[in-house]
């Protein structure tokens, strides 16, 4: 008995899965940036760049998931 052909069909979809994640995953990644640098361009900032401010600046601390 030889399964030889299931296996290299399983390999093969298995590596076509993984491959079209991959690939769909650099596509949305490239259409991600190129928004962002579109809304950079606009005039908004991103909450990371630019000055830290202090402990009690909005956003800071999560609200009601404080430990108590």
């Amino acid at each position: 008995m030889t399964h030889s052909g299931f296996i290299l069909a399983a390999y093969l979809a298995g590596a076509l899965v993984i491959g079209g994640l991959t690939l769909w995953v650099v596509l949305d990644n490239r259409l991600q940036q190129r928004k962002l640098r579109q809304l950079e361009a606009d005039g908004l900032r991103r909450r990371s760049s630019g000055d830290r401010g202090g402990k009690d600046t909005p956003g800071s601390q999560l609200s009601g998931l404080e430990s108590r």
